[in-house]
Parts: structure tokens; C-alpha cells; sequence
């Protein structure tokens, strides 16, 4: 079995440092805050910027955005129990997914005390962010893997949407989605749910759908 996982309240707990950043470009800018948290979950930042406002250069504000978070990236820890699972894999086994410029994901990992991957799928790698597959099944190749061999973490909808249509089977950390509970594997809360053992991936005191 292949492991793919999504960054951001994923792995780590990201959500106060995009608050915070996301609320100085919104009081720039003249954009609704609420909005604007709404319409970036689980997306690239330049995405998230042409959706909310299209009559700026995307690049130059996702870069202006990514340097604020980037800043405050010091206090952000990890998902329960995120840092001892990844751990234990083999390295060929996982892959991050993540809608963080390259730069901005290792600052995070790093920070968290975790593995880097081989395998590193960013914002700046694909051509189309999620909900589009591609991440996903970028990954997936790198990974050499067929896709119901994999099974990814996510934690907004549109990362599920991602990796569903990559042929993926998900695991939602936290609450998300609930229009997918027909597809999805699982829910958790922290990965000391998860128990590996030679039968596959057990997950312990889980709401299963």
C-alpha cells in the first residue's frame, strides 16, 4: 500500500497561520475574509487568488500572501500523532501532496520535526491545482503505483474531490466533506488512530461511513 498526504490540517496545523495571512491580504485588498478562508481550503493560493480576485496578478499576490505565512510559519505543530506514522514508513512507500509552494512545504515539515519525502507533489509542480486530479496523479506515478493502491489524507473538499478522481481511496482527517462519505474509507481526528500491521491499515475508534 502507497501513502499520500496533504499538507496543510492534514500533517500540520496550518489553519491560524492562513487565517492571519489571508486576513492582511483581505483588509489590502477590499475582500470579504469569510470568503476568502472558504474558497482556499485545500487550494493553491494563486487559484484561491484568481477565484476571489481576477483583476490581479495571481503570481505576485500568491508570492505576497506565501511571505506573511511564511513568517509566522514558527508556531504551527503537527496533527496528533501525524510525525510517528509517517516515521515508520518505508520511504517509498508515501508521498506528499500538498497545495504549498515547495519552499513554503519544506519550512513546515521542518518545523514539525518530520521526514522529507522522496516524493514532494507542490503548488508549483503541477500546471492545475486541486480539486483537479492532477497532484494526485502526479504523485501516483512518482510513487509507480496503481491508484486503488493508494490511499490518501485529506482534510478540505476540495483535496477529497482530488484524490477521488484520481482513483484513490481517502481518509478525511477531521470532519470535512460530508457529501463524500459514500466514497471515502474513513474518518480520523489524529493519526494515533491508525494501527499498520501485515493484514493493512486498521483505523481504531473511527467513524466509518
Amino acid at each position: 500500500m502507497k501513502y499520500l498526504f496533504d499538507l496543510d490540517d492534514t500533517l500540520v496545523r496550518t489553519s491560524d497561520i492562513v487565517f492571519r495571512s489571508m486576513q492582511e491580504w483581505c483588509v489590502k485588498n477590499s475582500i470579504d475574509l469569510d470568503l476568502a478562508i472558504e474558497t482556499g481550503k485545500g487550494r493553491r493560493t494563486e487559484d484561491t487568488v484568481s477565484l476571489l480576485a481576477p483583476h490581479l496578478n495571481a503570481q505576485l499576490e500568491a508570492h505576497w500572501i506565501e511571505e506573511r505565512e511564511s513568517a509566522l510559519v514558527g508556531s504551527i505543530q503537527p496533527v496528533g500523532g501525524a510525525v510517528e506514522f509517517v516515521t515508520q514508513l518505508a520511504e517509498s512507500s508515501w508521498a506528499i501532496v500538498t497545495s504549498s509552494s515547495h519552499e513554503l512545504a519544506l519550512k513546515k515539515l521542518n518545523v514539525c520535526n518530520f521526514p522529507i519525502p522522496q516524493i514532494l507533489v507542490s503548488a508549483d509542480s503541477v500546471a492545475s491545482g486541486k480539486p483537479s486530479p492532477e497532484p494526485y496523479t502526479k504523485a501516483i506515478e512518482l510513487l509507480r503505483a496503481t491508484p486503488s493502491a493508494c490511499i490518501a489524507f485529506e482534510d478540505a473538499e476540495s483535496g477529497v474531490e482530488s484524490a477521488l478522481a484520481a482513483g484513490c481511496q481517502v481518509i478525511i482527517v477531521g470532519d470535512a466533506g460530508s457529501q463524500f462519505n459514500a466514497e471515502i474509507a474513513g474518518r480520523i481526528s489524529s493519526f494515533n488512530q491508525l494501527r499498520i500491521s501485515e493484514s493493512g491499515l486498521r483505523i481504531t475508534e473511527c467513524q466509518h461511513t
